[in-house]
């Protein structure tokens, strides 16, 4: 349900399924992907990346997701970074 929510680019009813989901399964690997992804397309980078970092946590025998997920939590870093020197 969250992802149809998502696709149709309502965030808060999907964020209020995919936060219902893990819930129940707090180490869905398939919603805390759809959840990092949601918060990234709405600007909450930090929120983004501490569920890349559970899924980093949660994917360390799967090389080919690790490195996937690797790469998101560097390009977030940097987005973080580069809003911290738009503030100074």
């Amino acid at each position: 349900m969250g992802l149809l929510h998502y696709q149709n680019k309502l965030y808060k009813d999907a964020l209020f399924y995919f936060l219902q989901g893990l819930e129940t399964d707090p180490d869905n690997i398939d919603i805390l992907f759809a959840l990092g992804r949601l918060y990234y397309d709405i600007g909450e980078f930090e929120k983004s990346l501490k569920i890349y970092k559970k899924l980093e946590m949660l994917n360390q025998r799967n090389p080919e997701k690790l490195i996937n997920i690797q790469k998101n939590i560097d390009f977030i870093n940097s987005i973080i970074e580069g809003e911290k020197w738009k503030k100074i």
